[in-house]
């Protein structure tokens, strides 16, 4: 989750209250809830947003270093070489099924979050195998990842060539772009999912709270509430909820938009701005 919180100094007489709030709550990774969380997603949310999107299959490619920015949210995470993710809706239920290259294909056997794992020699291409589960289950429409939408464009242009190629006129006339499954998917939380940003989000204002906290006036610099913030994020074992050179962005005096913090002094009557965001899991 990316918890952005863009707070001023009025949030100071808040931290009495945020700390309490989150002194006791863990983000260890040891207890990661996300592979669970995942697998409730896709049985009971991944259908409902088929659904309401009026598509009955897609497909989501993934590639080792180059991969799918939806991959971790269907198990491609992992992705050695090649590997298809395909989803079909049938009745209120979906039946997920991964093509991967033997290794991968093993361990996404031990995870068990699809209801199929087929494996092909490595080297091999998937697209025979996606051929095949098509021409079974007949979908009157098939999303891929190409959208306007960073998130739900994952695939490549080349891929995309190389898909129309494999699989043929018929079957590339049912593409449709997978956005509206996506926005459906992701825009809906699971209560345990609000529970942890709920938590994710105090902790984020805490530790803002405690940055402002140490200013003064005409002494403390922009980068050094900067790396106070990186530290106590470090303490609590959360990550950047975007890239670390610009979280947070610490900005005192007159606005200077998004950029990195600075060595400029802050001084009394300046309204410091804080832009800044926390990962928990790896997801939130």
């Amino acid at each position: 989750m990316i918890s952005i919180i863009k707070s001023f100094l009025l949030l100071i007489g808040f931290s009495s209250f945020l700390f309490a709030q989150v002194k006791d709550f863990s983000f260890d990774d040891s207890q990661n809830p996300w592979p669970s969380i995942r697998k409730e997603r896709i049985e009971k949310l991944l259908p409902l947003a088929m659904k309401e999107a009026g598509i009955d299959s897609w497909i989501v490619i993934c590639r080792e270093n180059d991969n799918d920015p939806l991959a971790i949210h269907v198990g491609g995470e992992n992705a050695g070489g090649t590997a298809a993710f395909l989803f079909f809706l049938q009745g209120d239920k979906v039946h997920s099924v991964a093509i991967s290259p033997s290794g991968e294909a093993r361990a996404l056997k031990d995870v068990g979050l699809q209801n199929e794992v087929i494996e092909i020699e490595r080297g091999s291409s998937v697209w025979s195998e996606v051929k095949k589960l098509i021409e079974k289950y007949n979908p009157s429409k098939i999303a891929i990842n190409s959208s306007e939408r960073n998130l739900s464009d994952g695939l490549s242009y080349t891929v995309r060539v190389e898909m129309e190629k494999e699989l043929g006129a018929d079957i590339s006339a049912k593409f449709v772009s997978s956005d509206p499954i996506v926005v459906n998917w992701l825009s809906v939380k699971l209560p345990s999912e609000i529970e942890i940003m709920r938590k994710a989000g105090l902790l984020t204002v805490q530790i803002q709270t405690e940055a402002y906290k140490t200013v003064i006036p005409a002494k403390t610099t922009d980068a050094d509430v900067a790396r106070y913030i990186k530290k106590r994020m470090k303490e609590f074992g959360v990550e950047d909820a975007w890239q670390p050179d610009q979280n947070p962005n610490v900005n005192s005096g007159v606005d200077r938009g998004h950029s990195h913090s600075t060595d400029k002094v802050i001084q009394p009557g300046d309204i410091i701005q804080i832009d800044h965001g926390i990962k928990v899991y790896g997801v939130w």
